[in-house]
């Protein structure tokens, strides 16, 4: 599994619960490091799960990079705060692999807010916290 979040708090829960339940997290190998160096801003550095922050200029990174996600059985997309158009990153991902996707969406949007309403008419799995 890969874990991509802008919130290290929330990746770091995940990734400890996603570890209890016998999920395998690897740590990211040389060659894949080096790949992610390419996309990533400097400050964010290549370590599970991938905190990519608020700073991260591509949140959409999934969608720029899908030889990385060639690499894990499924992927899991963490948002802390409000990222705009959040709903079309799973579309976007899913246009580059078949792995399972899950997105969970905390922070700025509820239910009934545009990213809200987008992620509902979606039809793809997500959690609205």
């Amino acid at each position: 599994m890969l874990i991509i979040a802008t919130s290290g708090g929330l990746s770091t829960l995940a990734a400890d619960i996603a570890d209890e339940a016998g999920l395998e997290l690897p740590d990211f190998d040389e060659d894949i490091k080096k790949r992610l160096s390419k996309i990533l801003l400097p400050q964010i550095k290549a370590k599970k799960p991938l905190d990519i922050g608020q700073i991260q200029s591509d949140p959409y990174m999934c969608t720029a990079s899908p030889d990385i996600l060639e690499e894990y059985d499924s992927l899991l997309l963490i948002f802390g705060d409000a990222v705009e158009d959040a709903s079309k990153i799973i579309p976007g991902c899913r246009a580059n692999t078949d792995i399972p996707i899950a997105m969970l969406f905390s922070g700025g949007d509820r239910p009934r807010s545009k990213n809200g309403k987008k992620f509902i008419n979606s039809m793809y799995p997500f959690i609205l916290l």
